[in-house]
Order: C-alpha cells, then structure tokens, then sequence
C-alpha cells in the first residue's frame, strides 16, 4: 500500500479546486451536484492519480533495459471518480497497458485495516443509466481517501454517519479545505478478475441504475506491488511472439 505525504497533499490540494469547473454537473445516476460535491470529486481524482502514478514510477524505474516507457494521463474524467493511464513501452509504442483509477472515500471504518479487510472494495468497470458501456481496460486499480469517523460525527453532530446526508459531503469540504487528503492507494485487479463472476459481484453503490463491478473485500484483490507485477508479465505477454 502507498500513503500520500504531508508535501504530496500541500502541492495538489491547492490545484484541485480549479477542476471544478470541468467536472460533470451531474453524478453517474444522473442527479445534479452543486460545486461542493464536484470539488470533493476533484480532490479524489488528482490525488489518486498523482498517488498512483508516482507509486507506479518508483516501481518501474528498475525494469531491465529494453523496457524503457512512458507513463502518460490522457484527459481526466474527476466527474465519475476515474481517471485513465497509460504504460507505454516504447520499444514498440503500439504496445501500452491501458490503467483504469478509481477513487472512493472512507469515513466508516476505524482503521486502514479495518477498510481492507471490511466492507469497502475494488471497483472495476460499471455502468449507468447515463453512462449505457465502457471501454474495457487493462488495470482497474483504486486509491482510498481516508477521514477518521469521529471528525465526521464531530462536523454533522449525529452520532450515526448518513454516507447520503449532505452533511457528510460538506463535512469533507471543510476536512479537504484545512487538512487536505490522506490517501492510500491499496492495490487493484484485471479486467479478467472483474469480469470473473466467482471472484466479483454486481453493486449500486447507492446510485440508482447503476451496475458496478466490485471485488469485496479489498484484500481479496492484487496489492499494489502485485499489480505492478502483473504489469510487467502482462507487458512480457503482449510483447512476445
């Protein structure tokens, strides 16, 4: 797993804000958002992505030569939590791996632990009633952005947390707003371990019309060194004869 630093958190959090005007009025379901809810959607997507990107680097760095590659970010999606990178092997720059990320929010649970182990999970490809297919990727990989519960119940005054009572959403503005993020980027799976029905399940995540992929809990999916990893024999597969 990689966390995000004090340093990472300062630079990116006084970017984020500026993308939120470039972020979907409207969530997946369809239902409209008012800037605050687009704004805490563009921190989990610029920090998830910087975080992953940076992990991926540090990995891949080592690689024999004849592996040289470009990491590349193809224009962002922050409205839906996802973003999009490349690996691109240039040895034959027809060959990438293509990288799906998403993001997600943890409030709930006490530990870091306790959200690998618990009830939150991977989520890989999905669809809407405003979003009817996508685009298979390679990787699905998902950062956590963490916020102890006891801030929340602190902010909302209610000693049980509504994950859909706007309280939340404006209890994590103001979190965002004076401390920034604690993100984690915990690990990912294949396309082909999503679209296995005896490893994933189908969810909402209470968003009507909405058909997530998911693979519960967390750790039953690849860690982050595993998926890097994968990557590499995945590389090694497409490039062989």
């Amino acid at each position: 797993m990689a966390t995000s630093d004090f340093e990472f958190n300062r630079v990116l959090t006084k970017s984020a804000p500026d993308l939120a005007d470039k972020v979907n009025v409207h969530d997946p379901s369809g239902v409209p958002r008012d800037q605050k809810k687009r704004i805490v959607k563009c921190f989990a997507g610029v920090h998830a992505e910087a975080l992953i990107q940076r992990f991926l680097k540090d990995k891949l760095v080592n690689l024999p030569q004849g592996d040289e590659h470009e990491i590349v970010s193809p224009p962002a999606n922050y409205s839906f939590g996802q973003t999009d990178l490349r690996i691109i092997w240039k040895a034959d720059r027809k060959v990438y791996t293509t990288i799906e990320i998403r993001s997600s929010y943890s409030y709930l649970a006490r530990t870091m632990d306790d959200v690998i182990k618990g009830s939150m999970s991977l989520l890989g490809p999905y669809t809407t009633v405003i979003k009817k297919k996508e685009l298979l990727k390679d990787y699905y990989l998902t950062c956590i952005h963490r916020i102890e519960p006891s801030y929340i119940r602190s902010f909302t005054g209610e000693r049980r947390i509504d994950t859909r009572s706007p309280k939340v959403t404006e209890a994590i503005y103001e979190h965002l707003c004076e401390s920034g993020l604690t993100s984690h980027y915990v690990g990912g799976e294949t396309v082909d371990g999503f679209l296995n029905s005896n490893r994933s399940m189908v969810d909402d995540l209470f968003q009507e019309g909405a058909k997530y992929k998911v693979i519960r809990p967390i750790c039953a999916g690849l860690d982050a060194v595993e998926v890097s990893e994968h990557a590499m024999k995945h590389h090694i597969s497409k490039c062989s004869p």
